[in-house]
């Protein structure tokens, strides 16, 4: 079928338009809660760092964008006083504490609002975890909280 130039390109202009315009794809949210001065934040802090930097090269990647928020446990609420290193590695903090996440006990990870070691907030002063977040633990929960493949 022969189609005038003009026709042709009002066609590939209008198929552009019916399809709209594309959704960014949505976010999975982990929220890494610590006291600087508990002995396993580093650790966890260093895991998140190492799974935010490959996150493009992962399949889910094209599904979800990884958000990683950083909360520090206020210091009154830690069994010592706070500092801001530990061992020497800084420790940066998104804002402080919300309540919806205080009575964690650190480090604790969170993905989509859900500890990846099961444990639940603690009424009273958090201390340091005694279920620590894995980097396979926390995969595991990112993986499940992807929307699936279409």
């Amino acid at each position: 079928m022969f189609l005038p130039k003009h026709a042709a390109l009002l066609l590939l202009l209008t198929a552009a338009c019916q399809s709209g315009p594309s959704q960014p794809p949505p976010t999975v949210t982990v929220d890494l809660i610590y006291g600087p001065t508990c002995p396993n934040s580093a650790a966890a802090y260093r895991t998140l760092q190492k799974i935010q930097a490959d996150w493009g090269t992962r399949p889910g990647a094209k599904r979800a964008q990884l958000r990683v928020n950083r909360w520090r446990v206020p210091e009154n609420a830690l069994p010592t006083p706070a500092t801001v290193r530990l061992n020497g590695y800084p420790f940066p903090a998104d804002s402080s504490l919300p309540v919806r996440l205080s009575g964690y006990s650190s480090p604790t990870v969170l993905v989509a609002g859900h500890s990846v070691t099961g444990t639940a907030p603690q009424p009273g002063l958090p201390g340091c975890a005694v279920l620590l977040p894995t980097e396979r633990l926390i995969r595991e929960a990112i993986d499940a909280a992807l929307p699936p493949a279409r």
